[in-house]
């Protein structure tokens, strides 16, 4: 067998140890006979699996959403006039400049 689903087998089998989804087989999928028969199903690992690492992953993810929501605000805040008022500057004395060519 080949294909998508075997990978994913293969994947579940070698890394959690585990067979089949649903129903749990006496033998793997993907594994040698002699490797013996499986533990548990993978619901059951997946799902412990999942229990484990969700807290690192939820603050990792709220990390990075606040993170965005700050690049995004300053980069809101940071936008420039345009028309008449980009051409307008404030002198030192506090008289508008306007530009131009003949500005000095």
């Amino acid at each position: 067998m080949k294909g998508v689903f075997m990978n994913i087998y293969k994947v579940l089998e070698g890394d959690f140890k585990c067979q089949a989804v649903c129903n749990t087989s006496p033998f793997y999928m993907t594994k040698d006979v002699t490797s013996g028969p499986p533990k548990e199903g993978c619901a059951y690992t997946l799902k412990n699996y999942v229990d484990e690492y969700a807290a690192s992953w939820c603050g990792g993810m709220i990390f990075f959403l606040i993170y965005l929501i700050c690049l995004w605000c300053s980069s809101c805040s940071t936008i420039t006039h345009t028309g008449a008022e980009a051409n307008e500057f404030t002198n030192k004395d506090g008289t508008n400049d306007k530009g131009g060519k003949d500005a000095n």
